[in-house]
């Protein structure tokens, strides 16, 4: 068993998929491996792209996003 938590994803993390990452503001399809064992699902959003999401779910009536 690992002493830390373990950044986990479903494809290859190349410099592609970095920039890709970068212009879209949001990274989906990663998992965090906790000491324990277990895998959490995560997904990660830049603050410019955070607003947006936040602001599109007011607009539908959801004042929240998770």
């Amino acid at each position: 068993m690992s002493s830390g938590a373990e950044l986990l994803f479903s494809f290859e993390f190349d410099e592609r998929a970095a920039y890709e990452v970068e212009q879209k503001g949001w990274l989906e399809q990663v998992s965090v491996g906790l000491p324990d064992g277990r895998v959490i699902s995560v997904c990660f959003y830049d603050p410019v792209r955070l607003a947006q999401e936040l602001d599109s779910e007011v607009k539908r009536g959801k004042p929240f996003f998770c």
